[in-house]
């Protein structure tokens, strides 16, 4: 017994179970750092949010952490029905693939929210699709008539790592409005193995970054860009299935196989807010935004995915076939994803949270 009345061998005991605390804390780490250089963050997070001693964490934990809170919050958004907020745009049903597309517009700021189930094997190319950025503006359309609105230029201003980019972006406006520019942070993550989800997250550039250009001319506005993108299991109850009129994808009746003939589906969820920084929007321009714009760029999306699976998109076919490694393991990791769709895994998300009560309070057009 030692002079404070406690026995050695407790003192011991309590020094051993420190350690091994410690140790655990640190092995905690390690493994968080390891799934994070895999486009892990989230299983990352939940690692370091483990950690019992907050003095081993680094500044880069803590940013890891708060990017990962953003990443958490697009997944909560997406997996949750539009509610009241929402003005239902319309639905599209033609046989071959069924979208909803909601809206918001607040002063100048237009958010969009727009939800598609796929066939499996356009999972890989539409993710091609959003990943070759400087390819944009090849695909995306431009309107001369009842208005000028469009995009001069798409440019890839930096990549980090496999899943990580910076994007610049030039769209010309109709009169009196001048150039708007937008600088996006996109970010991709694999939370297939806990949740099967695909998580992108898009936000604006950070102003001190060194691979952004100055502007290139002074009337040039700099517009602020916020968004996100899911993709998981689509519940059998999920809207654009309720209507559609494709066979094998109407309510309650697709399954979860691993082929596309057997009707399982991967959910698209995808949302955007742009403040452009326009003082007063006028009313047709919203309206044309909103009815015409938002449609005709998400199916010009999908068709270049068609494309791109088929062989047709030769700038596309020839961006791939110089990412082989890149593609390559996007091709496994999905893989591994309609593996848990099979198993029933996934997000669980097997029915659509108050999808009845939601859509019953959404405005419609």
């Amino acid at each position: 017994e030692n002079k404070n009345g406690t026995t050695n061998d407790v003192v011991t005991a309590i020094t051993i179970d420190n350690n091994n605390n410690e140790e655990s804390d640190q092995d905690l780490i390690q493994q968080a750092d390891q799934l994070f250089g895999d486009d892990k963050l989230l299983a990352a997070a939940r690692l370091l949010r483990k950690v019992q001693d907050n003095t081993l964490l680094t500044e880069q934990h803590y940013q890891r952490l708060q990017k990962a809170e953003r990443f958490e919050q697009v997944v909560r958004d997406l997996n949750s029905a539009p509610g009241p907020e929402w003005t239902k745009q319309g639905e599209s049903h033609n046989g071959k693939r069924d979208t909803i597309i909601y809206y918001q517009v607040q002063n100048s700021k237009l958010t969009a929210r727009i939800e598609t189930p796929i066939e499996k094997s356009l999972l890989v190319p539409l993710l091609a699709v959003f990943n070759e950025s400087d390819l944009y503006v090849t695909w995306i359309p431009n309107f001369d008539y009842p208005v000028k609105l469009g995009l001069t230029k798409s440019v890839k201003l930096r990549q980090e790592g496999r899943c990580h980019q910076l994007i610049l972006a030039n769209a010309y406006m109709p009169w009196p409005f001048s150039t708007r520019e937008v600088v996006i942070d996109a970010m991709a993550i694999d939370d297939i193995d806990a949740n099967g989800a695909i998580v992108v997250k898009m936000e604006k550039g950070k102003d001190d970054d060194p691979h952004i250009p100055p502007k290139e001319t002074p009337d040039t506005v700099r517009a602020d860009f916020d968004g996100g993108l899911l993709f998981r299991k689509c519940p059998h109850d999920h809207p654009t299935l309720l209507h559609s009129k494709t066979e094998t994808r109407s309510a309650g009746e697709h399954s979860s196989g691993n082929n596309d003939s057997d009707g399982g589906l991967i959910l698209v969820c995808f949302t955007m807010c742009v403040d452009s920084h326009i003082s007063y929007v006028p009313k047709d321009l919203i309206n044309f935004v909103t009815r015409s714009v938002l449609g005709l760029m998400w199916g010009q999306l999908l068709q270049v995915a068609e494309d791109i699976r088929e062989g047709k998109r030769e700038q596309h076919v020839a961006a791939i076939q110089a990412k082989q490694e890149l593609y390559a393991w996007v091709e496994e990791r999905v893989q591994v994803l309609l593996a848990n769709i099979v198993n029933d895994g996934g997000s669980g998300c097997e029915k659509q949270h108050d999808l009845k009560e939601s859509n019953e309070n959404i405005k419609s057009e």
